[in-house]
């Protein structure tokens, strides 16, 4: 069993560009796009999803590479899905799965199968799930298996009213989301960023991870608030697809290491820095890598991350 978890699901992207030419298949989904921002700060963690029997080339090979191993892994018959990603000027993107959306949704997560990954030494846990999923409900039994936290991104594409996702977020300890999820939340436009921030306050989380794009990302307590401008250690940014996915779990790492959310968002940043220098995920995570993570940290701390609030 592994301390920090990235649960969710999988499938190989290709990119539409904006001409409308597209790139090759490369390895993709909130639950790899998470474990590779978790990888980058500890060797301790593992990726809880179902997969196709085709997963061990490609993910297979990526665990490996990187000295993870593959026993989270839920196998179902099937080939592993396909998905077309199109990224939008205005930070949004088109997700088309390529199989049809009933061939994606058999892979989905279920409760029993991040159950059977959860251990005593679990500590933290990433989730990308839709809201108002019935998951939500059997939470309470994975909590009295273990103390672990839990961050939730939240399911873009299948918005909630206010009252459900109240009601959901009563079952986690952290919450993320980006500018445009909390605009179209609140009914308040992102320009409003003080306004929004304010609400994210309220929310019966500790806490907040909210992203807002090319500019970086806050971290955000009921108490604090702290921005953290995005950065790029690795390279230019090449490929934004996932980048939420890996910052939000590299900042639940973060909060559940004691960073606070000013070190919470640094991490988070860095981590998506280094995925976003390429498409799919950074291919092998070396100590090298790690030692620059730790110290442009450290250099980002003392210099970078600002106080709001």
């Amino acid at each position: 069993m592994a301390r920090y978890l990235s649960c969710g699901n999988i499938m190989s992207d290709v990119v539409e560009f904006a001409d409308g030419t597209r790139g090759s298949f490369h390895l993709g989904g909130p639950a790899i796009f998470g474990l590779e921002g978790i990888r980058l700060w500890t060797d301790d963690c593992a990726m809880v999803c179902h997969a196709g029997e085709d997963w061990q080339e490609g993910y297979g090979d990526w665990l490996g590479r990187n000295g993870i191993g593959g026993s989270t892994v839920g196998v179902l018959p099937g080939e592993a899905s396909r998905c077309l990603i199109g990224h939008r000027a205005d930070g949004s993107y088109k997700w088309v799965p390529l199989q049809g959306e009933a061939h994606i949704r058999q892979f989905d997560l279920t409760a029993d199968l991040m159950l059977s990954a959860i251990g005593p030494e679990t500590s933290g846990v990433y989730l990308y799930m839709y809201p108002g999923d019935p998951f939500f409900k059997e939470l309470h039994t994975m909590r009295q298996k273990s103390d672990f936290q839990l961050m939730w991104e939240l399911g873009a594409d299948r918005m909630p009213a206010r009252l459900d996702l109240l009601r959901d977020l009563q079952q986690v300890d952290m919450f993320s989301l980006n500018s445009l999820e909390a605009a179209r939340i609140f009914d308040i436009p992102c320009r409003r960023e003080e306004e929004i921030i304010t609400r994210l306050q309220q929310l019966p989380v500790s806490f907040i991870f909210y992203r807002v794009g090319k500019r970086g990302a806050y971290g955000i307590t009921a108490d604090e608030v702290w921005f953290c401008p995005a950065v790029d250690p690795a390279g230019p940014s090449v490929d934004p697809s996932g980048c939420g996915n890996c910052s939000t779990a590299a900042a639940m790492y973060g909060w559940v290491a004691g960073l606070g959310p000013a070190g919470a968002a640094v991490t988070a940043c860095i981590s998506s820095g280094y995925n976003a220098a390429q498409f799919g995920v950074w291919p092998q995570f070396t100590a090298r890598d790690r030692q620059r993570a730790q110290d442009l940290y450290r250099q980002m701390m003392a210099q970078q991350v600002v106080r709001c609030r």
